[in-house]
């Protein structure tokens, strides 16, 4: 269920909690019965939700293709350990994400302006082989687009020497900074 009130003046308001919904067709169905009448009236139909989106007119100096490298030193709190101890003393998925994120952030470092900050939409790991501690890993991140949202995204391949020890597509969105205030607040 994505609205539901018991007050007829409120409307539901395009969002789902605290998410904008996105543009589309949604369909209802109302069921209520009157005070003076003692049988319930059930109305189904459908509403279509459209939205004046503020899009921010970035500054892009990318083309497809163009790239952008990081290079790190594995370090020993990089490795795959929980509370209940070290699994292996290999960089984690989870370090090589955060790395991963950083490469794709240098693109939107260049893009950002002031009053403006990058968030992350998505990232994906696909872990193929192993890397130490001390080993040098070296992230190459290539910028693949900015959607019609506004989604910028690249795609990465992590090396130790010529071994490829990892790739993934990461995304982030540039935005107000006081949208983002607002967002987390509402989610507090």
């Amino acid at each position: 269920m994505v609205f539901e009130t018991t007050d007829l003046s409120k409307g539901w308001n395009g969002r789902y909690k605290t998410i904008d919904c996105d543009i589309g067709t949604y369909f209802y169905l109302l069921e209520f019965t009157c005070p003076f009448q003692k049988e319930k009236i059930v109305l189904k139909g459908d509403v279509t939700l459209v939205r004046y989106i503020q899009v921010i007119k970035m500054k892009n100096p990318f083309a497809k293709g163009d790239i952008k490298t990081y290079k790190k030193i594995i370090q020993p709190i990089e490795i795959a350990q929980f509370e209940s101890g070290t699994v292996h003393e290999v960089y984690s998925t989870f370090s090589l994400a955060k790395d991963a994120e950083w490469c794709g952030r240098l693109f939107v470092l260049d893009m950002k302006e002031a009053g403006e900050e990058g968030i992350g939409t998505e990232i994906t790991v696909r872990h193929i082989s192993p890397a130490f501690v001390g080993q040098e890993v070296e992230f190459v991140t290539t910028f693949n687009e900015i959607t019609d949202k506004g989604e910028i995204l690249t795609s990465y391949e992590a090396f130790v020497g010529d071994r490829l020890i990892a790739k993934g597509i990461q995304g982030q969105r540039i935005l107000p900074t006081q949208k983002i205030e607002e967002i987390f607040s509402q989610l507090r």
